[in-house]
C-alpha cells in the first residue's frame, strides 16, 4: 500500500467514525487566493531544518543500540540550552517532557547526570514509569482515558509555566497495551492523539523498534502523518567495537528540508569526569579530522569559539580541542582570547583540498614544499 493510499486509508477511517450530528464542511473551505492573503506566523524551527514546533517524528531502531541514549540526548541539549546537537542547530530553548515506558528511575537519573555534566536542567520534566508501574496505572497511549489524562497534565503544565515545547515518547512498545500493533484500525486512536499534540503546538518525537527487515515495527499507518522519521542502525567497520552507544543515523523521511549533516556515525564517549557526550564520527568520510576543523574555521562568518567549533562539527569539546591544539602546532590555526582564526598556511591547505571552494592565500607558492 502506498503512502497515498494510507493517507485516504486514515482519512476514510476518520470519516466513518465521525460522531453524529454531521456537521457543515463548507464554512471550513479556502480558496487559494484567500490561503495565500492570510496572514499566519512564518513555520519556527525548533532543530535545524528537519523539526519545526508542533511536529511529529520518529526515532526508530534494532534493541540496545542506543536510541533511548540519542533521544534523552537531544532533550536535554533542546532543553538545557545548547546550540546545537550532533551538528544540527537548535534554534530555541524550551521545556521538554520526557515520557519514560520501561526504565528504572535510578537510570534515568544517572543518565541525565551524565548526559548533563552534573548541571541543573530545570526545562526538563520526566515522567518516570516505575512508580505508575508499582500502582498497576502505567501509561496506554491508546486508551482515551489516558490520552485525556495526558492532555491535562500537559494543560496543568503551561499553567505552570513549564509547557513542554517537546515531548518525547519513550519507546512506543512500552507505552502502548491492549491493542494489536500490527493493525492499522488499532491504531487509528493512537495516531489521532499523537496528531491533536501537534495541532496543540507541541513537538512529538516517538521512539520505536524496528522490526526484522529493519522498519518500525507495528502499523504501517503511524509513519503517514510523520514530519520526519529518524532511523538508526548498527555501523559497520571499526565502529562496531566501540563500548558505548553506537550507530549509524540516517533520514528515511523529511517533509521539510533535510539537514546538512545526515548519514554519519555517533558515538558516545565518557571524559575523565564520567560525564557523557555524543560525538559524529567522520571516519568515513575521504578526509582527515584536521581538514574537518580547518573546513568549520574557514566557511564561518565569523571568529568561533572551541565550543561553538565543537557544535557546528558535532564532536564533543574535547575531540575538537585536540585537533585544533594539533592544527596550532602545526601552524595552520592561530587563537587569542577571542577565538580560533585560521592562518594563510590553513588556507592554502584547505584550497588544496577543496580548490573550487576556497581561494589560496596571497603568496601560495611559500607553502610548496621543495621536492
Amino acid at each position: 500500500m502506498t503512502q497515498h493510499e494510507e493517507l485516504n486509508e486514515l482519512l476514510t477511517r476518520a470519516m466513518s467514525n465521525q460522531a453524529s450530528p454531521p456537521r457543515d464542511l463548507i464554512p471550513f473551505v479556502v480558496s487559494a487566493t484567500e490561503l495565500m492573503k492570510m496572514d499566519m506566523q512564518p513555520k519556527q524551527m525548533l532543530v535545524s531544518t528537519f523539526m519545526p514546533f508542533a511536529s511529529f517524528g520518529m526515532v526508530v531502531a534494532p534493541r540496545g543500540i542506543g536510541k533511548s541514549w540519542f533521544s534523552l540526548a537531544l532533550g536535554i541539549a533542546i532543553a538545557s540550552g545548547q546550540s546545537s546537537f550532533l551538528g544540527w542547530k537548535i534554534h530555541q530553548t524550551t521545556h521538554v517532557l520526557y515520557v519514560d515506558g520501561e526504565m528504572q528511575t535510578i537510570d534515568i537519573r544517572d543518565r541525565v547526570k551524565g548526559l548533563s555534566g552534573g548541571q541543573r536542567i530545570d526545562n526538563l520534566d520526566i515522567l518516570p514509569s516505575e512508580e505508575l508501574y508499582q500502582k498497576g496505572r502505567p501509561v496506554c497511549l491508546d486508551d482515551k482515558t489516558e490520552q485525556s489524562q495526558i492532555e491535562a497534565m500537559l494543560d496543568a503544565l503551561e499553567q505552570q509555566n513549564r509547557k513542554p515545547g517537546m515531548i518525547i515518547l519513550d519507546n512506543l512498545s512500552t507505552l502502548r497495551r491492549g491493542v494489536d500493533e500490527n493493525s492499522n484500525s488499532e491504531t487509528q486512536s493512537l495516531v489521532d492523539f499523537l496528531v491533536s499534540l501537534r495541532h496543540r503546538g507541541y513537538s512529538v518525537l516517538v521512539v520505536h523498534h524496528t522490526n526484522k527487515a529493519g522498519k518500525q515495527r507495528g502499523a504501517s499507518i503511524i509513519e503517514v502523518p510523520m514530519d520526519y522519521v529518524i532511523e538508526l542502525k548498527k555501523p559497520e567497520g571499526s565502529a562496531v567495537f566501540h563500548k558505548g552507544a553506537c550507530f549509524e543515523l540516517s533520514f528515511s523521511k523529511v517533509r521539510g528540508r533535510e539537514p546538512e549533516s545526515t548519514n554519519f556515525i555517533a558515538t558516545l564517549d565518557e571524559d575523565a569526569d564520567g560525564y557523557l557526550a555524543f560525538s559524529v564520527d567522520h571516519t568515513a568520510f575521504e578526509v582527515s579530522a584536521n581538514i574537518i576543523v580547518l573546513r568549520a574555521i574557514g566557511e564561518a562568518s565569523k571568529i568561533l569559539s572551541q565550543r561553538s567549533i565543537a557544535g557546528k562539527i558535532g564532536w564533543s569539546t574535547g575531540k575538537t580541542n585536540k585537533v585544533i591544539q594539533k592544527l596550532v602546532n602545526e601552524g595552520l590555526l592561530e587563537k587569542d582570547r577571542v577565538g580560533t582564526r585560521i592562518t594563510d598556511h590553513g588556507r592554502y591547505t584547505l584550497h588544496e583540498v577543496f580548490p573550487n571552494r576556497f581561494d589560496p592565500p596571497p603568496n601560495p607558492e611559500r607553502f610548496i614544499l621543495p621536492f
